[in-house]
C-alpha cells in the first residue's frame, strides 16, 4: 500500500510497473496539465522520502493545431482479429495521456494480451519495433513501447498508421513488406506506459511523422470514431459485456 491520499481523504489506488527485468515494483503516477507558476497538491503520502524513488517527466504544453480537424482517412477494416467487443479507455484529446500534439487524435481499446491486430487497409511495413518487455503505469515508460508502422495510400496522400504496446517479438512481418487489408500483422500487449492491456492507434501524415497526428475514422457499418467507456465490435459501437473478451488466436 503505497498510502497516498487526495482530497476529502480518499486513498488513491495505485498500480505496478516492471522495467523489463521481471521484478514488479509498486507505483503510483500523477499526470498533470498545468498553467505556468501553479502550485498543485496532488496528495499526501505517510511514507519518509528515504522510501520512495520520486521521478518525474517535464513537458512543454504544446496544443494541437487542429484539435477539430475532420477525418483525414477512413480504415478499410477493424484494427483487431475477433467479434470483441473492446472497451475504448481513452479517445481522442484524452486526459492521461492524448494530449500530446503528436497522440491527440489516437484511440486506445483494450484487448486481451496476444489479440491479433490487423491492417487495416492495404499498405507497406515501414518499421518494427518489438525489443521492449517493460510495462506498467511507471512515467519512465512514456519514453519507451513497441511499435509498428503501416504505410497507407488515401486518395493522393500517404499515411502511417502506428500501432503501440504491442507484444515483444510478436510480428508477423517485416520491414517493407505488402501487406492487405485484414492481414494479422503482430499481437497485442502491454508494453511501455500501460495501465492495462490494449492496442493505442495513431495516425501521421507521411510527410510528417513526427508532427501532430492526424483524425481517421474506423471501419463498421457506419463509419465512427471511438469514444471513451464506449464498447466496440467490428462493425461498430455495441453494448458492454457481461463477460470479458478473450484474445483470438489465429495464424498469420
Amino acid at each position: 500500500d503505497l498510502g497516498f491520499v487526495g482530497k476529502g481523504g480518499v486513498v488513491l489506488s495505485g498500480g505496478s510497473t516492471d522495467f523489463g527485468d521481471g521484478i514488479v515494483q509498486d507505483c503510483i503516477t500523477f499526470i498533470c496539465v498545468v498553467q505556468p507558476r501553479t502550485v498543485l497538491l496532488l496528495a499526501q503520502c505517510s511514507l519518509h522520502a528515504d522510501t520512495v524513488q520520486l521521478y518525474k517527466l517535464d513537458f512543454k504544453f504544446i496544443p494541437h493545431p487542429s484539435p477539430t480537424m475532420p477525418p483525414s482517412l477512413r480504415f478499410e477494416t477493424a484494427a483487431l482479429d475477433g467479434p470483441g467487443p473492446w472497451l475504448c479507455t481513452q479517445g481522442v484529446a484524452g486526459g492521461m495521456t492524448h494530449f500530446f500534439p503528436e497522440s491527440y487524435h489516437a484511440v486506445d481499446l483494450a484487448c486481451p494480451i496476444g489479440t491479433p491486430v490487423l491492417a487495416v487497409s492495404d499498405g507497406v511495413i515501414s518499421e518494427v519495433n518489438q525489443a521492449e518487455s517493460l510495462s506498467g503505469i511507471h512515467c519512465h515508460n512514456l519514453c519507451s513501447w513497441n511499435s509498428l508502422s503501416l504505410t497507407i495510400s488515401h486518395g493522393q496522400e500517404q499515411f502511417v498508421v502506428e500501432y503501440l504496446h504491442i507484444q515483444p517479438d510478436s510480428a508477423r512481418v517485416q520491414v517493407g513488406e505488402h501487406v492487405k487489408a485484414g492481414q494479422v500483422l503482430c499481437l497485442s500487449g502491454k508494453v511501455g506506459f500501460a495501465p492495462e492491456p490494449h492496442i493505442h492507434i495513431e495516425v501521421h501524415t507521411l510527410a510528417n511523422l513526427k508532427g501532430p497526428s492526424v483524425a481517421f475514422e474506423m471501419a463498421g457499418e457506419e463509419p465512427y470514431v471511438p469514444e471513451a467507456g464506449c464498447w466496440y465490435g467490428p462493425q461498430g459501437k455495441v453494448a458492454a459485456p457481461t463477460t470479458q473478451p478473450q484474445a483470438q488466436n489465429r495464424a498469420s
